[in-house]
């Protein structure tokens, strides 16, 4: 048996865990938590216990025009089985000023209509949590 065969002769192993920090550009989180320090871990509680599947950063956080007075923009996407109210999402918001320290606008994915606004979101978006949804 070559090698070409047993490669294709593997089985692709599940991964352990079920979310990841992710990131494509390294230099981005450590930017992302030097502008706003945070518990990685209180993130990852956050989004599985509001059902996020996916959770990112996007706005003046990721660019040059970011302020001491800025807010912090996040976009999240949810799982089908999550229903939520608009109190359930002000508590969101308000669960994570708290842990930003400063306002926060929340985004649902599924909610941007504007193709424009839509492309420029999630063009510069950073995936800080995904989820695997099985």
């Amino acid at each position: 048996m070559n090698s070409t065969s047993r490669s294709k002769s593997r089985k692709v192993k599940e991964p352990l865990a079920h979310y990841a920090v992710i990131s494509t550009d390294k230099a981005k989180p450590a930017l992302i938590k030097k502008r706003i320090p945070f518990d990685s871990k209180k993130i990852t509680a956050f989004c599985k216990r509001w059902k996020i599947l996916e959770f990112s950063f996007f706005g003046s956080l990721l660019r040059d025009d970011f302020r001491p007075d800025s807010d912090v923009d996040a976009l999240v996407s949810f799982s089908p089985k999550a229903e939520w109210s608009l109190w359930d999402l002000i508590s969101m918001q308000e669960e994570l000023e708290s842990m930003f320290k400063r306002k926060v606008d929340l985004v649902e994915k599924e909610a941007i209509r504007n193709p424009y606004r839509r492309h420029s979101i999630l063009s510069g978006r950073e995936v800080f949590y995904a989820a695997n949804p099985t």
